[in-house]
């Protein structure tokens, strides 16, 4: 049936409200073949109306629309840390299922970060990771895109050494299947750099004062001027960063589709 679009569309609220829900409840099954026709057959179904922009459009909200978020919402993200440990092929279809629903509603972001699968998916995003693929660059993408993750928290995930690592294999390789992403991810990130330097440039300077946690037993103090200086600094650090792979990202830039409107000015 998820082959044939015309059907497909025309009983969309029949498959939505009837269908999916007992597809994919079957997630929870002991049967690792259960498990995964459930999730394969759902995704299936779910990316062909998540595609289409008449059934799914965020924007607008519709009745069909409301339905597919709350069937991803309350029936399958709460399978998530499951289908992305269990075994092959599952984080596989998972991957590939997310990598759509993130990138037709940015708003599913701030729900996996509820969920703590933020990290877990930054962990996938590395060279020579069994769950490394387009899905994953993908998710990534979307991820940052959004938004939702300060690009503090970012660094701390150490986007910037997995990106030069990526950046510099897939180069290397002759490997073009992601490099429009990762430049797209560069640019978001740079970009997010550039509003921290032009932030903090518009700040006063600092006198060294503390801030301190009153409650607190004893209490903690915060040179804020210290903060202030690590935050000014933090958009120099990953340019200079990026520049490791400087010669490789030229040509990259050269070649690619996405030229127009990237990359800031620092200086």
């Amino acid at each position: 049936m998820a082959k044939n679009s015309k059907l497909l569309i025309s009983n969309s609220k029949d498959i939505l409200e009837n269908l999916l829900p007992v597809i994919v409840k079957k997630i929870e099954s002991e049967s690792n073949d259960v498990r995964f026709q459930s999730l394969k057959a759902f995704t299936d179904f779910i990316t062909q109306y998540l595609c289409d922009e008449k059934i799914y459009n965020s924007e607008e909200n519709n009745e069909s629309t409301q339905c597919i978020n709350e069937l991803i919402l309350k029936k399958l993200f709460p399978h998530y840390g499951l289908i992305l440990s269990d075994a092959d092929p599952m984080p596989l279809f998972g991957l590939k299922l997310l990598s759509v629903v993130v990138e037709r509603n940015s708003a599913f972001v701030v729900i996996l970060n509820k969920l703590k699968l933020i990290e877990i998916l930054f962990q996938y995003f590395e060279v020579n990771h069994a769950k490394f693929n387009s899905f994953t660059v993908k998710i990534i993408r979307a991820i940052i895109h959004s938004r939702e993750i300060e690009l503090v928290d970012l660094m701390q995930m150490n986007i910037i050494d997995k990106m030069n690592g990526i950046f510099e294999n897939v180069m290397k390789n002759n490997q073009e299947w992601c490099s429009d992403h990762l430049l797209e991810i560069i640019n978001e990130i740079l970009h997010m750099a550039s509003e921290v330097k032009k932030k903090t440039d518009g700040k006063p300077g600092g006198s060294g004062s503390a801030a301190s946690f009153e409650n607190s037993v004893e209490p903690r103090k915060i040179d804020t001027q210290e903060v202030d200086q690590k935050e000014q600094q933090l958009p120099q650090l990953i340019y200079d960063s990026f520049l490791v792979n400087f010669e490789y990202f030229i040509v990259l830039l050269g070649a690619s589709d996405v030229v127009s409107n990237l990359f800031p000015t620092f200086f």
